[in-house]
């Protein structure tokens, strides 16, 4: 299943906007953040950017952003299209999935998520097939963290174990 800016995929970039306003608000209400996001698409600094790189690359899209609060430019950003589509789950460990092949939680207590170590390996930004969401290797989660990077919501990872 391919949605627009989840798919993992390059995009064509000659109609992408350059510019995104922020309506309604200030600094105050819209500070600073080196990860953010705009209508759906991730945002990024150039220090979140370099870091990234310097894991996988010439990998990801990093479309340049002038974002602005009414008439300020308040700063540049980047919106990144992560271009790595991975079928990381771990089926075997996984509940529930549907009849599709898709993690579906909802309603469900029992629900858990596990990713194959294995899959994972050498893998470090991207989307998955059958998951929503974006995927972050340990390693470049901890390279953001140690960073300090702001705006930044990871959650916890939990290592595979046999059911």
């Amino acid at each position: 299943m391919i949605t627009k800016s989840l798919s993992g995929r390059p995009i064509h970039t000659e109609h992408f906007p350059t510019k995104a306003k922020r309506v309604g608000g200030s600094l105050k209400t819209f500070p600073h953040l080196q990860v953010d996001q705009f209508y759906g698409s991730l945002l990024v600094d150039d220090e979140v950017k370099s870091i990234i790189e310097c894991f996988e690359p010439d990998i990801h899209q990093f479309l340049l952003l002038e974002v602005s609060i009414d008439r300020d430019v308040v700063n540049r950003r980047y919106a990144v299209n992560i271009c790595k589509r991975m079928d990381m789950m771990n089926r075997s460990l996984t509940y529930p999935i549907n009849e599709r092949g898709f993690y579906k939680p909802y309603g469900s207590p029992d629900n858990r998520l596990v990713l194959s170590r294995q899959a994972v390996e050498g893998h470090h930004l991207w989307h998955d097939k059958y998951l929503v969401g974006t995927f972050v290797s340990d390693d470049l989660a901890e390279a953001l963290r140690a960073a300090g990077v702001t705006g930044l919501h990871l959650s916890e990872r939990v290592d595979e174990q046999p059911a």
